[in-house]
């Protein structure tokens, strides 16, 4: 399909920029309590987990520093923004703007993971994304040792780079792989890849089993509980016990977060709510990720490869309770990988008509994540009545809509 206007184009482009800022604007909020510490713990305290951050941060650390983690965490929340849409747009471009990719992307940008990311500034989420999004364009560029060191980097900025990054990174690599190893046999594929990339397991495995063996017999975590509390404690800001909550959770074993979470893991992913709210955008995105991979030979093991990663992440409620943050998470792996997809496999290979249901169910998705409201954490509601979210999602629709109608009205031609 050739885009009659460029102007016509832009427009597009900056009506999905702008759905993504409403979306973010329901729930973006400052870097609350839980958060603001973790800024704020280094490795001053010796060789822990999460301890990369804070230790950057440390020469702007004192008493009145809540402003810096403000600011540090807006311009990385930025950032983190800036990164989401280049995948979007690439995604979008790749696929010769057709109308569904449109619909894709507009749907992720709605969803409930850019509402959670709001909610979650001053988190190290953000980071490891956009760590994740760099490592796989240096697998791109086949500095395979690079990207191993970055994801080594990631990981000691939060361990859950492991659940919800690294799959998406290994995924990429895969696929770029098949990209470019010609082989008929799917195990030889296989094989030859863990040979060529070992390295990218190696070192961040490596680098995990230091962490988990320094924390587990170096550390005594008694004595380094007791020392971050009285860290924190110097600091006015870091309200309502996270002085006492954070240092729990930098010193709990592995062991002792399965023990305190596991019962509820169940409940947790049977939700009815997640599974609606979560499970439909999901879908939408792993059946455009189906469809794209009917390029490639064995494209149901890269399909069920796909789907174990985006939901590898729901493991995560073994040893955490913030149910609603971790729910999101596949959101973003379905992304990244339909953005790997894209990336590797030419679009002219993936040109094929695009099945009616799956229109119609990107449309009702969007227009449903537009009214349901998204669990929030700390008793956080979000912001919008159903009126105001109608006029400020409308510019957006329309100029989409007006989009789609012309591109199909064209091709039709």
């Amino acid at each position: 399909m050739k885009i009659r206007s460029k102007h016509y184009e832009l427009l597009t482009l900056l009506a999905l920029l702008w759905a993504a800022t409403v979306t973010v604007l329901r729930a973006l909020r400052w870097p609350n309590d839980w958060a603001e510490a973790h800024w704020l713990i280094s490795y001053n305290f010796g060789f822990l987990k999460r301890g990369l951050v804070g230790t950057l941060f440390s020469p702007f650390a004192n008493e009145n520093s809540e402003l810096a983690i403000w600011i540090v965490s807006a311009s990385l929340f930025v950032l983190f923004c800036i990164v989401l849409f280049w995948i979007c747009m690439h995604v979008i471009r790749r696929n010769k703007y057709d109308n569904i990719s449109l619909l894709v992307v507009l749907l992720f940008l709605t969803s409930p993971y850019m509402v959670m990311s709001g909610h979650l500034n001053g988190y190290f989420d953000n980071i490891i994304i956009i760590i994740s999004v760099l490592v796989c364009v240096l697998i791109k560029q086949n500095k395979i040792i690079l990207s191993s060191l970055v994801v080594s980097i990631g990981l000691l900025v939060h361990e859950t780079i492991l659940m919800v990054g690294f799959p998406s990174i290994v995924f990429f690599a895969l696929l770029q792989h098949i990209r470019q190893t010609k082989s008929s046999s799917t195990v030889k594929l296989l094989l030859s890849f863990l040979s060529q990339y070992k390295f990218l397991f190696l070192i961040p495995v490596f680098m995990f089993i230091c962490i988990f063996l320094n924390q587990t017999f170096y550390l005594d975590s008694a004595v380094l509980e007791n020392q971050l509390i009285s860290h924190l404690s110097q600091f006015e800001f870091v309200e309502n016990e996270r002085n006492i909550l954070v240092p729990k959770a930098f010193t709990s074993s592995f062991h002792e977060y399965v023990g305190n979470q596991d019962l509820p893991f169940i409940q947790r992913i049977t939700v009815p709510i997640y599974i609606f709210h979560i499970g439909l955008p999901l879908f939408v995105l792993l059946s455009f990720g189906w469809r794209k991979l009917q390029a490639i030979d064995s494209k149901w093991v890269y399909f069920l490869i796909l789907v174990a990663i985006t939901l590898l992440p729901l493991t995560l409620h073994i040893v955490a309770w913030d149910t609603s943050r971790i729910w999101t998470y596949p959101l973003i792996v379905a992304l990244l990988g339909v953005w790997a997809i894209t990336e590797t496999i030419p679009a002219k290979q993936t040109q094929k008509e695009t099945p009616v249901w799956l229109f119609v169910a990107a449309i009702v998705v969007i227009v449903s994540q537009l009214f349901i409201s998204t669990p929030l954490m700390d008793g956080a509601i979000e912001r919008f009545s159903n009126v105001n979210r109608i006029l400020l999602y409308a510019p957006s629709l329309i100029v989409i809509a007006a989009f789609m109608t012309n591109s199909y009205r064209s091709s039709s031609n």
